[in-house]
């Protein structure tokens, strides 16, 4: 196997994996760990193109020529990455930097993109000369490096000795932003192809050839490191699905474990009721972490059967409580997974204070834990349906307008004495606490259909109307065990029924009439009214009277005729909604 053979076999394998990484990337969360894999594996593709063109050039010379300035490309863009990586694992980056790299990676860009024409003034400041030979076929650029490219090869020193001193004091610090495994990981991917690019570098001129594939393979390195953090420490995953259900609610001690049991996040209130899990505790085994006395307590909670299916784990004994400071509290345990893998768990501590003491204040201590605990269950149930407003962009909105709307509509029916057997203050407030995960089950319809431009086929249709199913489940295995059945009911009602019509041609169930709960039927009126005064992504928005027309013609048929009766008097309040929400 000849030389040649070897260089295109390392590269196509390099510009392979970059593809690979980038799909890889593709299914990650929007967020900061996506733009720095993202910005990697673009330089690693603009890089390893360009060996791949240089090596596929044959005798095209112009096609060599482009081929060698991605390459150069692909060096000042790195230096970039360099900075950034720096800023995700805790290294304050000063502004002046940022600039001062943006000009000099500007400055490379237009001497690497221009080297090749010979009446600009600037010409010779990176490359002096160039020619181009085919010894055996193979193509070859031989070039005379100009000032600018000794000072770009200074300036690439720089930035590896500044990572890697920064590296270092970041190990050493112990209590960096990031876990040490992972900062080793990245010093290790972006310091690869940094070697690399010296080392081809000393046997170019070593040799006077420059076909060595060494900085592709520093590339196919890095770029197996970055597969590693993807897909086998679950970069990024466990922080950003576990953040929205308990961090931002705050008031109740939490901790994130990952799925080898290290925390890797602890929330303020955790840090103030138990001194054991200051910020010297991130990243340690939660075991050498523990309270002794909730040592035991942890390990059976893991052992919890229910963990699999997503139900909470609760102790089994009175006894397995933690008393801190006068308070009691109790430990509970959930899992955080997706349908494939267990990404990790969230332990948070219910201060239960208030079952030791009911003899002290009891009725305002219940009151005032009631409700928090409401607070606390409707900020979950808006990051619950956030995830679906998210998951489907050309409904941004909707579920905000839409609980307003519910609201105002069961508000007119209790004032003009409709359905009263059902409809009091409560039913009200419980009304706009559950519309807005009325289309969770969304999270599970693969966002093509969602956002389809046209008309869906009858295939999709048929996948998109499981949505009313899917939320519903969703809502009994998160809801169920909750002490308020009517909030639970309400909300699960909602979720399936909310797309049946009165007169029984809608779905899942095929239900009319009155077989329809009450707040499902309110539901479809407030859901079809936004739908239509919003824009899509398959139509334009429709005028406030002409979807109240719309919604009168269908009353009898898709709509309960009580309730479309009294939108007549809160027109104007669901116009101001649908303009400014």
């Amino acid at each position: 196997m000849s030389f040649f053979t070897i260089e295109r076999i390392i590269t196509n394998l390099s510009l392979f994996l970059s593809l690979c990484s980038m799909l890889l990337i593709s299914r990650l969360k929007s967020s900061e760990e996506q733009k720095l894999a993202g910005f990697f594996t673009i330089v690693s593709l603009i890089f390893c193109t360009g060996y791949w063109e240089v090596l596929e050039s044959r005798c095209q010379t112009m096609m060599l020529i482009n081929g060698t300035k991605l390459k150069y490309l692909g060096s000042i863009l790195f230096c970039m990455q360099i900075i950034l990586t720096l800023s995700y694992i805790g290294i304050a980056v000063p502004r002046w930097a940022h600039v001062l790299s943006g000009i000099l990676m500007a400055f490379f860009s237009v001497l690497a993109f221009s080297f090749d024409h010979r009446s600009l003034p600037w010409h010779g400041w990176l490359i002096r000369d160039f020619s181009i030979t085919m010894p055996k076929d193979i193509p070859c650029l031989h070039k005379t490096d100009g000032w600018a490219y000794h000072v770009f090869e200074a300036l690439a020193a720089a930035y590896a000795l500044i990572f890697t001193v920064a590296t270092a004091r970041v190990l050493a610090q112990r209590r960096g932003k990031r876990p040490a495994g992972t900062v080793m990981t990245l010093f290790l991917l972006n310091i690869s192809p940094l070697l690399c690019f010296f080392a081809e570098k000393i046997i170019i001129r070593v040799t006077q050839t420059d076909t060595v594939p060494i900085v592709p393979a520093g590339f196919t390195v890095s770029t197996m490191l970055f597969a590693y953090l993807l897909l086998v420490r679950r970069f990024c995953d466990v922080n950003n699905l576990a953040a929205s259900i308990f961090f931002d609610t705050a008031g109740i001690p939490a901790l994130v474990l990952n799925r080898h049991g290290r925390i890797t996040s602890i929330n303020e209130p955790a840090r103030k009721a138990f001194p054991e899990f200051s910020r010297s505790a991130l990243f340690r085994s939660i075991s050498s972490v523990l309270p002794y006395e909730m040592r035991g307590t942890f390990s059976r909670l893991l052992k919890d059967p229910g963990l699999k299916r997503g139900a909470v784990a609760l102790p089994s004994s009175p006894k397995d409580v933690v008393e801190r400071n006068g308070k009691i509290f109790m430990p509970k345990l959930r899992s955080v997974q997706t349908e494939r893998a267990l990404l990790g768990y969230v332990l948070w501590l219910e201060d239960i204070t208030l079952l030791d003491n009911y003899k002290k204040d009891l009725e305002s201590e219940v009151s005032r834990k009631t409700k928090k605990l409401e607070v606390l269950r409707d900020n979950m149930v808006m990051g619950f349906a956030a995830l679906a407003e998210n998951h489907d962009m050309s409904c941004k909105g909707h579920l905000r307008r839409t609980a307003f709307y519910t609201q105002l509509i069961a508000n007119e029916l209790m004032e003009e004495g409709k359905y009263t057997e059902e409809i009091d203050s409560r039913y009200v407030d419980k009304m706009r606490q559950v519309a807005p995960l009325h289309d969770i089950g969304k999270n599970y319809i693969d966002k093509s259909i969602l956002e389809k431009q046209g008309k869906l086929t009858p295939a999709e249709f048929g996948i998109m109307t499981t949505h009313t199913m899917l939320g519903a489940d969703f809502i009994e295995r998160t809801l169920r065990e909750t002490e308020d059945t009517e909030y639970y009911q309400m909300a699960h009602d909602v979720a399936l029924y909310h797309h049946e019509r009165w007169d029984g041609k809608g779905y899942p169930k095929g239900l009319q009439g009155t077989q329809i709960p009450l707040c499902a039927r309110i539901m479809a009126v407030a859901d079809v009214y936004d739908a239509l005064t919003s824009p899509r992504p398959y139509k334009d928005k429709m005028p406030c009277a002409e979807v109240l027309q719309y919604i009168r013609e269908h009353a009898g048929t898709q709509f309960d005729p009580a309730i479309v009766q009294v939108l007549d008097r809160i027109q104007d309040r669901m116009e101001t909604i649908s303009l400014y929400v």
